[in-house]
């Protein structure tokens, strides 16, 4: 990834990684490097948690709309520390603690 010295371009490039990673790890598609830098930039940063949710809210939606029947978690999903379960909040960083 090349990344240049103009402010704010690292926080859009880090944006980009939170919503690749996001999306990896909501089509169980992530591997456990990923799922690791997935977890660090959440815990870090609060525009990369809201990012986050608004990739899983756009997900379970879209699982909705298009296979009404299925409501349940894919077998196998992984999440970063159970995040979804423990009521993650993109301005509450403490609820990211296992």
């Amino acid at each position: 990834m090349v990344m240049n010295a103009t402010p704010g371009n690292e926080s859009s490039s880090q944006m980009d990684d939170v919503e690749e990673l996001s999306w990896k790890m909501l089509d169980n598609n992530i591997s456990e490097a990923d799922l690791r830098r997935l977890e660090l930039l959440l815990q870090n940063d609060a525009e990369c948690r809201q990012r986050y949710l608004d990739c899983a809210k756009l997900h379970c939606e879209l699982n909705a709309f298009f296979n009404p029947a299925s409501q349940e978690r894919e077998p196998g999903m992984r999440t970063p520390m159970g995040m979804l379960s423990q009521g993650l909040t993109a301005s509450n960083p403490s609820s990211l603690q296992r």
